[in-house]
């Protein structure tokens, strides 16, 4: 699935990490802390139980695309050396 598709798929607007960064900062869009363990598990069972759409998937949507580009960064470089694909195509491969 191309990140173009994925986008479609979770009903996100197609941004860069560094847009939604942007608007997590501005408290515009909302984003799950890294730490916040307990509301990543009290969204994703909402999620299940929403069938992965809804305001929920997109939360955490948006937090995977945040994580893969700071948090995630070495496993995304690695998969962009040994994989050949694009890089926004390992940060889809990374988070799915």
């Amino acid at each position: 699935m191309s990140p173009r598709e994925a986008t479609a798929f979770l009903k996100l607007p197609s941004v860069t990490a560094r847009t939604l960064r942007a608007w997590a900062r501005a408290g515009e869009i909302p984003v799950l802390a890294a730490q916040d363990g307990e509301e990543l598990r009290c969204l994703i069972l909402e999620a299940i139980d929403a069938g992965w759409c809804g305001p929920a998937a997109e939360v955490i949507a948006r937090s995977l695309v945040l994580a893969a580009d700071t948090r995630l960064s070495k496993v995304v470089r690695q998969g962009v050396v040994c994989s050949r694909m694009s890089r926004d195509e390992t940060v889809m491969d990374t988070i799915s």
